[in-house]
């Protein structure tokens, strides 16, 4: 075993032992994650219950953690096991339920179960303790009538039998809080032979007063847990019938002195084939419900001894392998190209079984047709399929696997030009003898598949006839432009590779030669070193960079009108494979025309969180680059290499002023004032920012910034580093506008400022005359494509029509060249549409292309051992914690247990993968309830479970807790992802604890790139796929991470997500909801046509043109005007090719530019804008923030005008006139509209 196997099976092993620690302590023994004496918790002391048990004190009695000195079993002291365990416990019928009973049942029988549909009310609630109403009546039919149909898509068969369908198989006991039983549906060929063996496991507890502490008059109460094992064997010939109903079995559940007899039996509902929606099953097929039921009546104080706990059965094929078969998927009507596509990549993962009241779970061999074994479970798993991008190939000569490398060192060296073309047309090569592969394999296909393969195929060879492109281009001329370019870009990604792997180096002052310095020492990075030499280009990403090298080097290449999708699984590598182009393009510009200065990339995110983390790495490649324009002057010209940050003010200084004014701040106050984003030196690591100072009061240090040339200029403080002096990094607009970096790094709400500040034109090459001085961006990436939908994604296609028209350089009059788009995301569906409708190009091409089964696309494989078996990826874990009195109690619980158990691993580096607890809710709302759980239920349970667990040891306390959420101030955001990097260690140095637990909201869907994570919590069902997708990335990315999905028992949503926990978790990547994007519709032009008349005018014309935006008719204004309206009369003919929908469109675009072209006019306003209007704010601007107060003479009179994307989906925009003249009350009793 090679030492990363032994690490990763240590990290395995431990990953079990957490989990077995929690399914002990909120399901119990006997879980499917039980490891016996391999656990956790330190060992246990058997005990003879039948005798007096005495203890000299509490330390004693605590000291212990007990057993059953006979059976083993586990005893449970100072808990009932109702309040210690949340889920699999079956109640029995309490004195007070069994009058209700009668009234469900005449409310039932007036219920239709085939008019009903299934709710996915979120809202939903379910009645307190078991007084079951009408919607909780109906919600059980509908579980009911879900049962009889497969997955989610459930056809409509007869429904003469729902009546005896109730009467034989009670689903809606499934339903209630105090559960009474629990349900699986599953199909099985009755004409196969043989039996099926149905093997039911569970516990009951004895309650036993004989043990106490000396002094103590009162005894203590122990529970002892007795096993409860039987198992059903049915003969499969007994459901052919399906006339004759299957009598219920009872389980033969142990007499022992001192407990009731317990009724527990199986219930059993058969239906025909005509049930099963269809046609690849044989008639003697037969949709099966079991249902475990607790059929016991007691009274109410003895529910604990008549109840059933850790109940869970499987269901076993004894004779043949081919019993249980699967769920046939129901047909799509008129399902698009795309629904083609997944069902033919997902056409192995089936689905077995559903649960009712549990998760159906199954164990199947891949690509199996039939079922091993079908499970009813309280807590389901899913392992995901490790995805790797190592490509292997068997070596002609030795007959060997080997890993294809591409190392970056032989790319950048001019001297070995031939070994890395090699290299290149090797992974070419390999690529197309898998294609050809996969061209044989859809011969064998089903019909139904074939059409939607053969599509795949033609986009794979599409990718690969341009690689060989790319190739060819470097093979013509090995002192080419393009070939330096592409030798700098290697050496530069290699150099930030290098660089970017440095950990912040911490600030310690030395006294003896006053100043501060730096540990670890600065070692340059050394590009002949072993870390170097071994540093290689992952397939897809190189693949990738040659695909795009014609369309980057070439303006009037054919690529060029491509937009090139990035689809990889979150941590796979994407942000390198774009970055390699962004370095390739901008050498290529310089090499071209070394004084073609400007920028070059533009680079959008939506989240701050993810702009202000990415722009961290991409300084490091521009710092790489930088050096090595230094050294290539002579060809790269003498301007530097810069990066900038374009983000709101919130952020970054909008002024250079402002930016003195923080920096002072700074020095007061601390981090809360800090707007320099950097938190350390791109390229050593060296600390930057605030740090108090010592023995100077609450003064702080600022480190790496100095005032110089009229600004702020942002260093790295460490006078050994190379950019010691300045760094290429700009942070403040202003310094953006004057002198524009090469690469900007900027959201998606920046680029409203277009129409707000006249100086942002600059950074599209366009002077103060309006004239286009240098080339525009010639690359526009877009990461996280998929959160650019909805609301956000329909004003951002409006404003693209904007951002692409003044990216596109038309000084070649009659051949325009557009800017290369790039977007990426690890989450797509209907990408095609979405990326049409947001940048209007007419090709969009996904890399890299599927081939014919999710698990191969050539560059992304499902990672396997030697003998081909799936290789652990993360596991998904699902609870719903029925029995807990609420979901807050549930979560005090859980979250105590899992941070406890990470206490248990007896080192550092066993416990820094699970020390920190990082917890996802889908509301502020719900993220506030939750912090308020840390502040004393939580502490409060984690030292009860630690005084059970880890007796006489050192106990774990919560000292950090870590809110990431978008209420954060923008300097605390670096600062918290700087605080979730931190390792744990038993001796952390002051002020660098490792954080206990994080709270976060959707903030982390994006941009936490931190590789030590491993555990997770999920508060309820995420509202997408791609949000659950994208925030479950966030663990796991070095080692196989944990991830503990926590439902909540009174929305059916979530409910549902439960019950099909596996069918759901393995096609996950299939759930994912197309993205939807509509930039011409009534309501996104009446709020930002406007805004982009306005832009257009601000951005193209001459300044001194601008100095007021009236008179309007007649003027350089209307002409400028009237050019944004012909731009965007060209997009819509674009996105609608029906001519019915277009005419419409146009007509609608028609009728609001009209309109809003009287209003310029008609208002008269003699200023462009106005930010914060006051009473007395002067003349009357002509925009202003949306939201914001005026006086009353501007109403009807001003624009509203977005300053940011966001927050536009408002259903009411009332007009508040706030600066009325007190005495006029005529103003005071005008109604809105009159207004």
């Amino acid at each position: 075993m090679s030492v990363v196997s032994k690490k990763e099976h240590h990290h395995l092993n431990n990953r079990a032992k957490l989990l077995a620690a929690l399914a002990g302590e909120i399901f119990g023994p006997d879980s499917p994650f039980d490891l016996g004496k391999e656990s956790l918790l330190v060992e246990s002391t058997p005990y003879d219950v039948g005798e007096r048990i005495e203890f000299d004190d509490w330390k004693a009695y605590h000291a212990t953690r007990p057993v059953d000195k006979i059976t083993g079993e586990e005893i449970l002291k100072d808990e009932k096991p109702s309040s210690r365990y949340g889920l699999g416990i079956l109640f029995p019928q309490t004195d007070q339920e069994i009058g209700n009973d009668s009234e469900v049942h005449a409310v039932e029988e007036a219920v239709s179960v085939g008019k009903k549909e299934f709710s996915e009310n979120e809202d939903e609630s379910y009645e307190a303790g078991n007084q079951i109403g009408k919607r909780e009546v109906k919600l059980a039919k509908n579980m009911e009538k879900r049962a009889k149909l497969s997955g989610e898509a459930l056809s409509e068969g007869s429904q003469d039998d729902s009546d005896s369908d109730s009467d034989s198989s009670d689903l809606r006991l499934a339903n209630q809080r105090k559960q009474r039983s629990i349900g699986l549906s599953f199909v099985v060929d009755s004409g196969v032979g043989g039996n099926i063996s149905i093997n039911v496991t569970g516990g009951r507890y004895k309650r036993s007063g004989n043990v106490r502490i000396k002094g103590k008059t009162t005894n203590q109460n122990w529970w002892v847990r007795h096993p409860v094992k039987h198992e059903i064997s049915i003969p499969l010939h007994q459901f052919k019938n399906v006339e004759a109903p299957v009598e219920p079995v009872p389980i033969d559940v142990p007499v022992l002195p001192g407990l009731p007899p317990l009724k527990l039996q199986m219930e059993f509902l058969v239906r025909g084939r005509e049930r099963i929606p269809g046609t690849e099953h044989p008639d003697t097929a037969r949709l099966i419900t079991l249902s475990l039921v607790n059929r016991t009546e007691c009274r109410k104080d003895l529910a604990e001894e008549h109840s059933f706990f850790q109940a869970r059965f499987e269901v076993v094929s004894q004779d043949s392998d081919q019993a249980i078969l699967h769920y046939p998927s129901s047909k799509i009507v008129n399902a698009g190209e795309e629904q083609e596509s997944l069902d033919l990549l997902y056409r192995h993962e089936r689905t077995f079984s559903t649960g009712h009241g549990c998760a159906g779970t199954w164990k199947a061999d891949e690509k199996a047709f039939h079922a091993k074994k079908v499970i009813a479970e309280a807590l389901p798993s899913h392992e995901s399929p490790s995805i790797t991008p190592i490509l292997t190939y068997k070596d002609s000569s030795t007959g060997k696997l080997e890993e294809l490398r591409i190392p970056l060192t032989t790319l950048a060296d001019e001297n070995r030009t031939e070994e890395a073309l090699g290299h290149l047309r090797q992974l070419v090569s390999l690529y197309e003898n898998w294609i050809n592969e996969k061209k044989e394999e859809i011969v064998d296909l089903e019909e139904k598949y074939k059409a939607a393969a053969s599509r795949h195929i033609e986009d794979c060879l599409e990718a690969m006839n341009r690689m060989q492109r790319g190739v060819r281009l470097l093979e013509a001329d090995p002192d080419s432009e393009a070939s330096i370019a592409f030798r700098l870009t290697n050496k530069s990604m290699l150099m930030q590779a290098l660089a970017s792997r440095a950990r912040t180096r911490i600030r310690i002052r030395d006294e003896k030669i006053q100043r501060n310095i730096y540990e670890p020492e600065y070692v340059a990075p050394d590009l002949t070193s072993k870390e170097a030499i071994d540093r290689s280009w992952r397939p897809f990403q190189i693949a990738f960079l040659l695909m795009n090298l014609t369309s980057l080097a070439d303006p009037s290449d054919p690529g060029r009108e491509i937009v090139d999708l990035i689809w990889f699984p979150t941590g796979g590598g994407k942000t390198e494979a774009y970055l390699g182009c962004a370095a390739f393009s901008i050498f290529m510009r310089r090499l071209r025309n070394p004084a073609d200065v400007g920028t070059d990339v533009l680079m959008r995110y939506t989240l701050r969180l993810l702009t202000a983390q990415q722009f961290q790495r991409a300084s490091s490649l521009i710092c790489a680059m930088e050096i090595i324009r230094k050294n290539l002057a002579e060809r790269l010209g003498t301007t530097p290499f810069t990066i900038g940050i374009w983000v709101g003010s919130s952020t970054t200084p909008n002024s250079r002023d402002g930016a003195v004014t923080s920096i002072a701040q700074t020095r007061r106050n601390g981090a809360e004032d800090y707007k320099m984003v950097l938190l350390k030196c791109p390229w050593c690591g060296a600390e930057i920012g605030p740090r108090k100072t010592q023995g100077r009061g609450n003064s702080y240090d600022v480190s790496g910034i100095r005032r110089g040339n009229g600004t702020v200029i942002v260093h790295c403080p460490d006078r050994k580093c190379d950019f010691a002096r300045a760094l290429p990094i700009s942070v403040i607009d202003q310094d953006l506008y004057d002198e524009p970096p090469t690469f900007v790094i900027a959201t998606v709400d920046k680029f409203a400022s277009l129409a707000w500040k006249s100086n942002c034109r600059s950074l599209f090459g366009i002077d103060s005359e309006g004239t286009r001085r240098v080339s525009p961006p010639g690359l526009i990436i877009q990461d996280e494509l998929h959160l650019i939908t909805g609301p956000l994604g329909s004003m951002v296609g409006l404003y693209e029509t904007l951002v692409d028209a003044l990216a596109t350089d038309d000084r070649n009059l009659g051949q325009p060249v557009k800017p290369k788009l790039i977007a990426a995301t690890a989450t797509t569906r209907a990408s095609e549409s979405q990326i049409k409708d947001l940048y209007a190009r007419p090709q969009t091409s996904i890399f890299p292309p599927p081939g014919v089964d999710a698990s191969d696309s050539f560059f992304a494989r499902y990672s396997r051992d030697e003998k081909g078996k799936r290789r652990p990826g993360r596991l998904y874990v699902g609870l719903l914690p029925l029995n807990y009195s609420s979901l807050l109690t549930a979560s005090v619980r859980t979250y105590a247990a899992l941070i406890a158990a990470a206490q248990g691993f007896p080192n550092d580096d066993d416990r820094d993968p699970w020390w920190s607890l990082l917890i996802f809710y889908n509301s502020l709302r719900e993220l506030g309830g939750g912090l308020t759980l840390f502040g004393s239920d939580i502490p409060e349970r984690l030292k009860n479970i630690q005084r059970r667990w880890f007796p006489n040891q050192k106990h774990r306390y919560i000292y950090e807790i870590l809110e990431l959420t978008g209420r954060l101030s923008n300097s605390e955001v670096p600062q918290a992802l700087e605080s979730l990097s931190r390792a744990y260690t038993s001796k952390p140095a002051r002020g660098h604890y490792p954080v206990d637990c994080c709270l976060a909201s959707n903030i982390i869907e994006v941009g936490v790139d931190v590789d030590r994570l491993a555990l997770m919590a999920v508060a309820g069902q995420p509202k997408t796929t791609a949000q659950y997708i994208q925030a479950t990335g966030r663990v796991g990315r070095n080692l196989q991470g944990l991830i503990l999905t926590h439902y909540n028992a009174t929305k059916a949503r979530d409910r549902s997500h439960y019950e099909q926990f596996q069918s759901y978790h393995s096609r996950l990547y299939a759930q994912v909801e197309p993205a939807s994007v509509t930039p011409f519709t009534i309501p996104v032009m009446e709020r930002a046509l406007h805004a982009i008349m306005i832009a257009w005018v601000r951005q193209t014309l001459p300044l001194d043109e601008l100095s007021a935006p009236w008179p309007f008719d007649g003027t350089p204004l209307e002409l400028a005007a009237d050019r944004a309206y012909d731009l965007l009369k060209q997009r819509v003919k674009v996105l609608c090719t029906n001519p019915k929908e277009q005419k419409r469109v146009l007509s609608d675009l028609d009728d609001c530019y009209r309109k809003r072209r009287k209003e310029w006019e008609k208002f008269g306003s003699v200023r462009w804008q106005e930010y914060f209007p006051k009473e007395n704010s002067g003349d009357q601007p002509l925009i202003l923030p949306p939201g914001s107060p005026y006086p009353i003479g501007w109403v009807n009179k001003v624009w509203p005008t977005p300053n940011s994307l966001r927050g536009v989906d408002s259903e009411c925009q009332p007009i508040i006139p706030s600066y009325a003249d007190a005495s006029d009350t005529e103003s005071e009793t005008k109604t809105i509209s009159e207004l």
